[in-house]
């Protein structure tokens, strides 16, 4: 890794989204992999119906909610949240 790093930084980078002459790397940002063994969607967002922050979540994560609507549609559900009283233990668990 360090020498991957210390021969990107200093150097003009190129590719198909910088001009010509490149952008001058200043430094590189490491990262360690990491693997999911579980992924859940969760989204919220305001519901203008009824005027209240509203909760999505599926056990099917890693698909935007367009997808998870479309194709899994059962796997979907969503509360909403009164915004006095907040998240009900409840749904917590």
């Amino acid at each position: 890794m360090k020498e991957v790093t210390e021969e990107m930084c200093g150097k003009h980078l190129i590719n198909k989204n910088t001009e010509k002459a490149g952008i001058l790397c200043r430094s590189v940002l490491l990262m360690e992999e990491v693997y999911f063994t579980n992924k859940f969607f969760m989204s919220l967002s305001f519901d203008n119906h009824s005027g209240s922050p509203k909760l999505y979540y599926s056990k099917l994560g890693g698909h935007p909610i367009d997808c998870l609507i479309k194709m899994y549609p059962e796997s979907l559900r969503s509360n909403e949240i009164d915004v006095i009283r907040g998240i009900e233990p409840e749904l917590a668990e």
